[in-house]
C-alpha cells in the first residue's frame, strides 16, 4: 500500500538555521496578551491604584477635613460639579489616574479576575464621597419618625452619644455597599438565566452599569439618603434567593449528524465483520463434513470383512 502525503501537509524536517518558529498569535511570548505580560500589567495597575489613591489623599490635606482653609467659603448650595471645581489639581489629577486605572483593569486584562477592577472602582467612588467631606460638608442628617427612633436603638446599643452620626453616615455606606451586591447579583443572574437571555452580560458591561450607577448615585446622594438602607437589603434579598435558587438541568444537546453517520457505519463494518466470520465458519464445516464420510467410508470394508461368517475358518463345515 502505497500513502501519499497531503498537499497542504508542509515537509517534515529538520529546520534550518535563522530560521524561527513563529508561535501563534494568540500565545506570544513576550506580548501584552501573554501569561509574563498580564503578570506584568497586574502588578503596574497594582502599583500605579496605589499610588494614585495616596496622592489624592495627600493634595487634599490643606482642605478644610483636615484643618486647612478654603479660599472663597463655600456657596450654599454648591453642586457636584461645583465641588469638584473646588479641589486642587494634583487632586483632580489623581481621581482621573483612579478611572483610568480602572478602564485598564477591564478591557486590559485577559482573566476575569473582579479584585482589580473592583478596587479601583471602590477607590474612585470613595473619592467622589470624600469631595464634600473634604470641603467641610458633611451628609446631611436623615430625617423622620422611623429613621431616628432606629438610630436612637442603634447608638445606645453602640454606647454613641447620639444617633445623628449613624443618621448622617450609614446612607453613605449603604449606598458605596450597594455597588459590590449591585455587581454581585449581575453575576449572579448572567449565571442562572444566561442562556434564557441569550447570553450572560459581558465582563465590560457589567462593569459599566456598576460605574453608571456610582456616578449616579453619587450625583443624588442626597435624594436617595432615605432609600439606601431599604435598598441594600432588596439586593441583598435577591442575591440570596437567587443563590439558593437550584439551577435547572441543561437540556443534553442535539446529537452531532456526523457523529452518529460515523458510528453507524462501526456498527455496519461490525455486522459485516461478524456476518464473514459466521460464512467462514459454517464454510470450514461443510469441508470437514465430507473427510469424515470419506474415513466412515473406507472404514466400512473392514467392517464388513470382519462381520462375514464366511471368513470366519470356524464356521467353515469342511474343516470337520
Amino acid at each position: 500500500m502505497i500513502v501519499r502525503p497531503h498537499k497542504d501537509t508542509p515537509p517534515v524536517g529538520p529546520v534550518e538555521r535563522g530560521e524561527a518558529s513563529t508561535p501563534a498569535p494568540g500565545h506570544e511570548v513576550d506580548g501584552l496578551w501573554s501569561e509574563r505580560g498580564q503578570r506584568r500589567l497586574r502588578a503596574g495597575l497594582w502599583s500605579l491604584l496605589g499610588i494614585a489613591t495616596v496622592s489624592y489623599v495627600v493634595a487634599l490635606r490643606d482642605l478644610p477635613w483636615l484643618g486647612g482653609t478654603l479660599s472663597g467659603g463655600l456657596a450654599e448650595p454648591l453642586s457636584g460639579r461645583g465641588m469638584l471645581g473646588l479641589l486642587p489639581g494634583p487632586a483632580l489629577l489623581a481621581g482621573g489616574t483612579l478611572l483610568l486605572l480602572f478602564v485598564a483593569a477591564v478591557t486590559l486584562g485577559v482573566r476575569h479576575d473582579p479584585w482589580l477592577p473592583g478596587t479601583a472602582l471602590g477607590a474612585a467612588a470613595l473619592a467622589l464621597y470624600a469631595v464634600p467631606v473634604a470641603l467641610g460638608r458633611e451628609p446631611r442628617a436623615l430625617g423622620g419618625a422611623f429613621s431616628t427612633q432606629t438610630a436612637e436603638f442603634f447608638a445606645q446599643t453602640l454606647g454613641l452619644p447620639g444617633p445623628e452620626p449613624l443618621l448622617r453616615w450609614v446612607p453613605p455606606v449603604c449606598q458605596l455597599l450597594c455597588l459590590v451586591l449591585l455587581w454581585l447579583l449581575l453575576d449572579r443572574v448572567g449565571r442562572r438565566f444566561g442562556d434564557r437571555l441569550g447570553g450572560r452580560l459581558p465582563w465590560v458591561a457589567r462593569w459599566g452599569i456598576v460605574y453608571l450607577v456610582a456616578v449616579g448615585g453619587w450625583a443624588g446622594r442626597e435624594a436617595l439618603a432615605p432609600a439606601a438602607l431599604p435598598l441594600l437589603g432588596l439586593l441583598f434579598l435577591l442575591l440570596l434567593l437567587l443563590s439558593v435558587h437550584r439551577a435547572e438541568p441543561r437540556a443534553e444537546p442535539a446529537p452531532d449528524p456526523h457523529l452518529s453517520r460515523v458510528s453507524e457505519r462501526s456498527q455496519l463494518s461490525d455486522t459485516t465483520r461478524v456476518s464473514d466470520a459466521s460464512q467462514m465458519s459454517d464454510a470450514s464445516r461443510k469441508s470437514d463434513t465430507p473427510r469424515v464420510s470419506d474415513r466412515s467410508a473406507m472404514s466400512s470394508p473392514v467392517t464388513a470383512r470382519t462381520s462375514d461368517p464366511s471368513s470366519d475358518p470356524s464356521s467353515d463345515p469342511s474343516s470337520d
